[in-house]
């Protein structure tokens, strides 16, 4: 075995290494370039003062080296920062009983992980922990775990199941984005919150039971989904995210709870799929363009508690043919049904007092509305291009 200090680099080592025989001869500086080690690397000792120097091992310390599976020692309880990152040749990782804590980035990158088994010991797991392991199967967490950090399974593209701990509160943002061959998801029952973007881009998640105590959904959370066909949502939500739902182009049919007030902007756009959808008495606030290119949406109900659409609330749901609109709306927002090319009447409510720029432009198939009173302000090119509009509406100053 030959070692070098300083910029030099581990030459060689035997097959089972032992860490008391290393940390001593090796600076920080070295711990970032173990790239001509062989294949298995044993990190074991007894020693309490060689157990404190694993215990004090720098970040990044095994960054890129060409190890196929490590043992660490017992006693240890810290896994620190980017310590095995771009091992890419890395296929077994064993951790050892007493382990709390993996920091942020230490096995991310590890493109030739295919299972990880945690110690129940273990209570956090740092941000991008694991992000990067491409050939990740399955996760299977500790009942013990109390956090988990953003991004820390991201870009898994080949994991297929992941089990949380049911005492777990909080999924941080991007916890599993792009895990794009995730099909099942077993989420906490004593969960609270989701990040946003937390299973974004996972194409292959066709069914999704949210929590009983979930009482909101937060931005981009499944939006790209393309494969989801159904959600089950808490009685308790309140909130519907940003984009939360943007793209999922499998999903077909949704029932909101009657506790939801708020449907943020883009929450449902682009679900291409969406028939119908059933908005709960209580919602107050539709976002931007919340079911826009929702293209297979043939009608819609607003409840009483909606007094406003926003700016292309549901554009280019070319398949609309009927609209409730309530009693209680008073503006119709710029673009909020351009391009709903089946759309044949609407019956405006007294209570309307505007309606925006092209808020149905180009609506083909307009034949008629109702009589919309003259202190109604009606913008520029709302109508323009209802061809089949037989009253012409003039706009008012």
């Amino acid at each position: 075995m030959v070692l070098h200090r300083g910029v030099g680099m581990l030459h060689s080592m035997p097959q089972d290494l032992l860490m008391h025989e290393v940390l001593p001869l090796l600076d920080a500086g070295c711990l970032g370039r173990l790239a001509g080690a062989d294949k298995y690397l044993l990190l074991a000792t007894s020693d309490a003062r060689d157990r404190q120097l694993m215990l004090a091992m720098s970040r990044g310390g095994f960054c890129g080296a060409s190890f196929d599976r490590i043992t660490l020692p017992n006693g240890l309880e810290s896994i620190c920062k980017g310590a095995f990152s771009e091992c890419t040749s890395l296929a077994t990782i064993e951790l050892p009983d007493g382990l709390t804590c993996v920091s942020e980035a230490a096995f991310a990158d590890c493109a030739a992980l295919r299972k990880i088994e945690f110690p129940a010991s273990i209570t956090h797991i740092h941000a991008e922990a694991f992000s990067c392991c491409i050939l990740l199967t399955m996760i299977d967490l500790p009942p013990g775990l109390s956090s988990i950090g953003a991004a820390a399974f991201s870009d898994c593209t080949r994991l297929t199941s992941i089990a949380f701990p049911t005492n777990l509160k909080v999924l941080p943002m991007r916890v599993c984005f792009s895990c794009s061959s995730l099909t099942a998801i077993e989420l906490p029952t004593d969960l609270t919150s989701i990040g946003c973007a937390a299973f974004s881009c996972c194409t292959q998640l066709v069914s999704i039971k949210l929590p009983a105590l979930l009482s909101s959904i937060d931005d981009a959370t499944f939006s790209d989904c393309t494969s989801l066909e159904t959600v089950d949502f808490p009685t308790c939500l309140t909130s519907v995210g940003r984009d939360a739902f943007s793209g999922c182009t499998s999903l077909e049919a949704i029932v909101l709870p009657d506790a939801l007030t708020q449907i943020g902007p883009g929450a449902f756009d682009d679900c291409a799929s969406l028939v119908t959808i059933s908005l709960p008495r209580g919602l107050t606030s539709i976002g931007d363009r919340a079911f826009a290119e929702c293209t297979s949406l043939s009608t819609i109900e607003l409840p009483a508690g909606v007094s406003r659409l926003h700016d292309g609330t549901f554009s280019q749901c070319e398949s609309l043919t009927a609209v409730f609109l309530p009693p209680t709306l008073s503006r119709i927002g710029k673009e909020a049904f351009y391009g709903c090319a089946s759309l044949s009447r609407i019956d405006f409510p007294t209570s309307l007092s505007a309606i925006g720029p092209y808020a149905f432009a180009d609506c083909t198939s307009l034949a008629s509305t109702s009589t919309l009173h003259p202190l109604v302000k009606v913008e520029d090119s709302a109508f323009f291009g209802c061809a089949s509009l037989q009253t012409c509406v003039e706009a008012h100053p």
